[in-house]
């Protein structure tokens, strides 16, 4: 598979009309605090035209504010951790799939219902491990939704001997079901090298990802 990659609208298209076997092409939508924006309708028509798979990364501008789908896109992949879930208790994304990029599976399946029935184990631990993390949060500052339990200098008031004591005693099964989660997570990994191989495989400018350390 070739893969084109560009926040420049022009640069990008044009590398699309010149590489013939191209099936991939990628749009970050809203780059940060750069203020690039590409041309979602012109990427998505040319796309369209001659069959490429566009992707487009809405993680900054997030549904709310921009939709590709809506725009000739394939692909739109969104940030779930402050912009969908809206608070910093979990971390994940989403990608939304459409046109080229449909899949073939059930709408009926693929969802959080399939997952639990399909791997109810999978499911209960989730559940499980997101309610530790809750009660933690709420025992730290009193509820579990924006607690206050933070202030400059430090915190509100102290962990308490009770509260440690019962994070302390819940810590054990949260270990378990980590351990658990990593070896289902490795199995995946082990079904999908190919997918991982070619997976985030684009030129970018984030220097979090830069294997050279010299500035």
């Amino acid at each position: 598979m070739r893969a084109v990659a560009s926040d420049n609208t022009a640069r990008g298209l044009a590398e699309c009309e010149r590489v013939a076997d191209v099936e991939l092409r990628r749009a970050r939508v809203a780059a940060g605090a750069v203020g690039a924006h590409a041309d979602l309708q012109a990427i998505g028509k040319i796309c369209r035209a001659l069959g490429i798979i566009a992707v487009a990364d809405n993680t900054f501008a997030s549904p709310i504010v921009q939709r590709p789908l809506e725009h000739g896109f394939d692909i739109a992949v969104h940030s779930t951790t402050k912009y969908l879930n809206g608070h910093s208790d979990i971390i994940g994304g989403i990608s939304m799939l459409h046109g080229l990029a449909a899949l073939d599976a059930d709408p009926a399946t693929t969802n959080l219902f399939g997952v639990a029935e399909k791997n109810p184990v999978l499911a209960l631990d989730g559940i499980r491990l997101r309610q530790f993390g809750q009660q933690i949060i709420e025992r730290l500052g009193g509820k579990r939704i924006h607690p206050a339990w933070v202030v400059p200098g430090g915190v509100s008031e102290p962990l308490t001997d009770k509260n440690r004591d019962a994070i302390l005693g819940a810590l054990p099964e949260a270990l378990q079901i980590a351990e658990r989660t990593v070896e289902w997570f490795k199995g995946v990994c082990e079904k999908l090298r190919e997918e991982i191989a070619t997976f985030g495989n684009f030129p970018t400018l984030f220097m979090g990802i830069v294997n050279d350390p010299t500035p």
